[in-house]
């Protein structure tokens, strides 16, 4: 199977339990991906590897749209911003052509645009 987790909102808030979750599914075969909106840095990367973190691939939001030419405006370097509708629909596309079988994530906003992969929130 496939997972996607989210990184702020779920891995952040216990990392000692995603970090065994995430162990455990890759040593029994699954796949992972981490999919976040934040751009992909050598912190972000470090941040994983600190909690312990096991994933086979990296998904940013904001890198995959600044490839595509997507308009984006930072109200700081870590915070980027575009339509909201492009936003808030681009994980569940990813998760689409990477067929996820189960995201994880905390925004609810995102939930709606899920077709084939279950869409698990985790409730703040």
């Amino acid at each position: 199977m496939r997972f996607g987790f989210d990184i702020h909102g779920v891995l952040d808030t216990k990392p000692k339990l995603y970090s065994k979750l995430t162990k455990r599914l890759v040593m029994l075969g699954h796949e992972v991906h981490v999919i976040t909106g934040a751009s992909i840095t050598d912190r972000l990367v470090q941040q994983l590897k600190d909690w312990g973190i096991a994933y086979h691939k990296l998904f940013s939001i904001a890198d995959y749209h600044k490839k595509l030419g997507t308009p984006i405006n930072y109200s700081d370097s870590d915070n980027p911003w575009m339509d909201e509708k492009i936003w808030d629909r681009t994980k569940a596309e990813y998760c689409d052509r990477e067929a996820i079988n189960l995201h994880i994530d905390d925004s609810p906003e995102y939930g709606k645009y899920f077709k084939s992969t279950i869409y698990l929130e985790i409730k703040k």
